[in-house]
C-alpha cells in the first residue's frame, strides 16, 4: 500500500493507459518505467478474449487453435 494525499492529483496521463497506476507507483518507488510495454488492445487481444469464452462454452481444442490461429504439428 502506498499512501496518497487526496489534495494532490497524480500525473497518470505520462504514463500508457494499460498500466498507468502502476506505473505511477512504480515510479513514486524509483523505478524507471517502460513506456512501449504491450497494452491488451486490438486484434489479437480480441481473439484472446473470445477465445476464452469459447473454451468456457466447451469448444474443443481445433476451434480454438482455429480461433488463435495456432498451427499445430
Amino acid at each position: 500500500m502506498i499512501p496518497v494525499d487526496p489534495r494532490r492529483v497524480p500525473k497518470l496521463a505520462e504514463m500508457p493507459y494499460g498500466y498507468r497506476h502502476l506505473g505511477y507507483c512504480q515510479a513514486l518507488l524509483g523505478h524507471t518505467v517502460l513506456r512501449d510495454l504491450p497494452e491488451a488492445k486490438g486484434e489479437e487481444s480480441d481473439r484472446l478474449y473470445l477465445s476464452h469464452i469459447a473454451w468456457l462454452e466447451g469448444k474443443g481444442k481445433d476451434e480454438l487453435d482455429r480461433m488463435l490461429k495456432i498451427k499445430r504439428a
